[in-house]
């Protein structure tokens, strides 16, 4: 007993690890687009952004989302907030559409 307890803790801490390292590294490319996406929005370059976006094989809810959050860089943002819940219909999961929405509100 007493050394399966020595073994449990000595590797639960390094699986966690390893288990954490590999889904952050999972959602860092996406995560890295789309801040590229932001800046790019946020400096007038839409070309530019919606070609990032066009690289990435966007789904419809990405696709959905670029265009909202060019509506809320453009401060139209009485659409912006019914657009965003519409995104969270589709993938009610994606925290970035939530981050933005809240942000809206």
């Amino acid at each position: 007993m007493i050394i399966l307890f020595r073994f449990w803790h000595f590797y639960m801490p390094l699986l966690s690890l390893i288990k954490w390292v590999a889904t952050a590294s999972l959602g860092w490319a996406e995560s890295e687009r789309d801040n590229d996406i932001s800046r790019l929005l946020i400096f007038g370059q839409v070309d530019a952004a919606l070609a990032i976006l066009e690289a990435g094989n966007p789904s419809s809810a990405d696709r959905l989302f670029f265009d909202v959050r060019l509506l809320k860089s453009q401060a139209k943002l009485t659409a912006v907030v019914a657009l965003f819940r519409q995104v969270l219909q589709i993938e009610p999961n994606r925290m970035n559409a939530r981050r933005e929405l809240a942000h809206t509100l």
